[in-house]
């Protein structure tokens, strides 16, 4: 079950943009986002099919997106796929929505937007993310690669530490090296953004840890100690409560 952070949502005034009226048949170049499966044409819907279209053409599929700005579709756009949900798919939307037990009606209203705001990151808290998952857990197996991540988010619940992730980051002295020391500028691979993920949609190896120490560096996230209680091992990454 994905973690429930409360948090405060600033956000512009909607720009509208009409999207247009039909798309032409499909054929040539253009059947590439269609995927067969078991003899049944399935549309793929994407990004790159998105973008592809003239944005004064208009095709029902798109409908739901017709109220916002590209930069606007793009932010909503990663935050979805923080869950594992696609924007440019109406049937994904639905699903998120029955999931949180709104109206599954494909369109990304009000209710859609300001939940999907509450349970998702921007995208420089999931670099943040990303790059101290790689930092502090590089040579470890998955498990303890998503338990980096949760061990951030656990911290933002609990009142001993900042309820940002980047607070949460700068607040100890190891982590914060992605910030201001050597990972700075680093750009993680698609593995530590899959972790990031994971634990952004609340799977947690760690069994609610605040601490995690790699054996393999002998350096450990305030200076935690391995006959503390609660201790959960994944190759040489520990974690503690």
């Amino acid at each position: 079950m994905i973690q429930s952070v409360k948090k405060t949502i600033l956000t512009g005034a909607t720009t509208v943009a009409i999207l247009g009226s039909t798309f032409a048949p499909i054929s040539g170049a253009e059947a590439a986002p269609y995927h067969n499966i078991k003899n049944k044409i399935v549309k793929v819907y994407n990004q790159e099919n998105f973008q592809n279209h003239d944005m004064n053409s208009y095709n029902h599929h798109y409908y739901h997106l017709r109220s916002y700005t590209q930069a606007q579709i793009k932010q909503y756009e990663l935050r979805f796929k923080q869950l594992g949900y696609n924007i440019y798919d109406q049937y994904s939307i639905k699903n998120f929505q029955k999931h949180y037990h709104l109206q599954a009606d494909g369109i990304l209203g009000r209710a859609t937007i300001t939940k999907l705001m509450m349970l998702t990151y921007s995208q420089y808290e999931v670099d943040l993310l990303a790059r101290t998952i790689y930092m502090q857990s590089y040579n470890q197996p998955f498990n303890a690669q998503i338990g980096v991540g949760a061990v951030i988010l656990n911290r933002l619940q609990h009142s001993h530490f900042p309820n940002t992730v980047h607070g949460v980051i700068q607040n100890d002295r190891y982590f914060k090296q992605v910030t201001f020391g050597r990972y700075a500028d680093m750009t993680p691979d698609a593995r530590y953004y899959r972790a990031a993920y994971k634990a952004i949609q609340g799977v947690d190896p760690t069994r609610k840890a605040l601490h995690v120490q790699n054996k393999s560096f002998n350096i450990a996230t305030s200076s935690i100690s391995i006959s503390e209680t609660g201790v959960v091992t994944y190759g040489q990454t520990v974690f503690t409560r």
